[in-house]
């Protein structure tokens, strides 16, 4: 009999993929607890399920059921959310009917099959292991070129000029937030005063200012290094 590792696998991918999605944002460290208590949490519950039903292949496809309804309904919800279609159906108290009646509708059926699940556990098996692993090698593929990066920025040689007297300097970037003339041509707002309120404390304000790059860490590399940063992609390759 086939034993079902995929309850474990599924509790698992939803915390890999969201850090695979952040992480330029996240580091390793971050990963650990969640990491842990989803699977904690998923195989208590396929545990006490097991003892229930008295069969753990039954167990496992309506505990990996659960979480592939719970982990799913966010993202499909935020997909809807900006869809103009979707209209009504994106409220919550719509779109949990469809994902409820699904996780009642599959629990309902393992637990009446006759069925001995053993093909169907090794198939999940499989699909869980394999969509897990794309992760992992994207997320491995990632961290192996930021350390390559971080090595060749390291052994680079940098000389510092120090000296004895300087100014303080203050940099106010405000991240994602629109200039002057955005403001009042796209959402009518007046944003002078608070323009006025920098000047007067001798901040110099740069007129119709744009970021040559659509992504905060592109930007500030770009700014704070004070030079462009398209080598970055000729160097990790177009498919980076």
């Amino acid at each position: 009999m086939s034993f079902p590792i995929h309850p474990l696998i599924f509790a698992i991918f939803p915390v890999i993929f969201l850090f695979s999605l952040n992480i330029n944002s996240l580091n390793h460290e971050e990963v650990i607890i969640p990491i842990i208590i989803v699977p904690v949490i998923s195989l208590a519950l396929w545990g006490l399920l097991s003892l229930v039903l008295k069969n753990s292949l039954k167990a496992g496809m309506i505990i990996s059921v659960g979480i592939l309804v719970f982990f799913t309904y966010g993202h499909i919800h935020n997909i809807l959310i900006e869809s103009d279609i979707a209209g009504d159906f994106s409220r919550h108290r719509y779109l949990l009917i469809p994902f409820f009646m699904t996780f009642v509708i599959s629990t309902i059926y393992f637990v009446r099959t006759n069925r001995l699940l053993d093909n169907t556990t090794k198939i999940i098996n499989g699909v869980s292991i394999a969509i897990i692993l794309i992760t992992l090698v994207n997320v491995a593929s990632f961290s192996i070129s930021e350390t390559s990066i971080s090595t060749e920025n390291e052994n680079q040689e940098t000389n510092l000029v120090y000296h004895t007297s300087v100014p303080d300097i203050y940099l106010i970037v405000l991240d994602g937030y629109a200039g002057e003339t955005i403001l009042n041509s796209v959402y009518d707002y007046d944003n002078s005063e608070f323009l006025k309120s920098l000047e007067k404390y001798d901040f110099h304000i740069i007129e119709n200012a744009k970021s040559n790059y659509p992504i905060t860490t592109h930007t500030f590399s770009s700014m704070l290094n004070l030079k462009y940063i398209n080598y970055v992609g000729d160097e990790l390759g177009k498919d980076s």
